[in-house]
């Protein structure tokens, strides 16, 4: 029948598959119900992963420190240990910049 032709421009459901409709208020409302809970419901998961990626980095940073901090204190003893305490300063120090600038120099890359 006539009134069953598709327009040509505008698609229609696929063959022998109907569309939903929204048949009224109820159906809408219904429809952002489910939304917002799968919204949600996503929402709380990739804030768990987020959280738990935010812990796991402060607890590296924190290592990282303590590393570099008997790095340094071992760089310092062995220098202070060969020239002297003055001189061992110095060398832990000539060491820190050093590694101060291979940072700089690594965050610069990575940043541009």
């Amino acid at each position: 029948p006539a009134h069953r032709r598709r327009h040509r421009l505008r698609p229609g459901p696929a063959a022998g598959r109907e569309e939903p409709a929204l048949k009224g208020p109820a159906d809408i409302l219904i429809a952002a119900a489910d939304l917002l809970e799968a919204e949600g419901r996503s929402l709380r998961q990739n804030t768990l992963r987020t959280a738990i990626a935010i812990g796991l980095a402060v607890v590296m940073v924190v290592l990282l420190l303590a590393a570099v901090g008997f790095l340094l204190a071992a760089v310092f003893l062995k220098s202070a240990a060969l020239w002297g305490s003055a001189a061992g300063a110095l060398v832990t120090a000539l060491f820190t910049f050093l590694l101060a600038g291979v940072f700089l120099w690594l965050t610069i890359r990575t940043s541009r």
